[in-house]
């Protein structure tokens, strides 16, 4: 299996990719990366970005984001991007960006839709920051108030496509070189 900073034949595999093109677009938006595997924090370091360690890990995946909220100014808006959606194109987190810095005063939240389903990565305003540290898990925070958030339409399936087992993470690398 080939490893996930590992290029092969002169191909970035999927999380290099993330690291390298929409890492620096994120550290625009807030300014802090939780990373945790070793060749992403390297790769990250030689970049000259500053990384965040989460040391209550074992608390969840909230806890990291929790760990990054703490790090950033109180005001700045954040983003929510999972690192085993690595098969989103720059162009989609652009899209989710304008859609954010154009949306309506009531919209705290921009989400990708396709196909009637939702996905990641989420944009979040610093108006409801603290919702994140009162609650069990960030999806609480995302549906609690529906009306807040701005469904951003998308023509791509890899909002919600991740990989959780070697073998998801093969098919990510395949959809990866196949695409333009």
């Amino acid at each position: 299996m080939i490893g996930p900073l590992t290029p092969s034949e002169g191909h970035p595999t999927p999380v290099a990719w993330l690291v390298f093109s929409i890492v620096p677009l994120l550290l625009t938006l807030a300014g802090a990366v939780v990373a945790r595997p070793w060749p992403v924090r390297i790769a990250l370091l030689a970049e000259g970005i500053a990384i965040l360690t989460n040391r209550k890990w074992h608390d969840g995946q909230l806890s990291s984001l929790q760990a990054a909220l703490e790090n950033i100014a109180c005001d700045a808006a954040f983003m929510i991007y999972p690192v085993d959606h690595a098969s989103i194109k720059r162009n989609t987190v652009e899209q989710l960006v304008r859609a954010f810095r154009t949306r309506a005063p009531s919209q705290e939240i921009v989400m990708p839709r396709h196909k009637g389903a939702d996905g990641h990565p989420v944009i979040v305003s610093a108006a409801i920051r603290s919702e994140f540290f009162e609650a069990r898990t960030a999806r609480e925070v995302i549906y609690r108030v529906p009306e807040r958030i701005r469904m951003l339409n998308v023509r791509t399936s890899s909002i919600f496509e991740d990989f959780d087992t070697p073998e998801s993470y093969e098919d990510c690398v395949r959809k990866f070189r196949a695409r333009k």
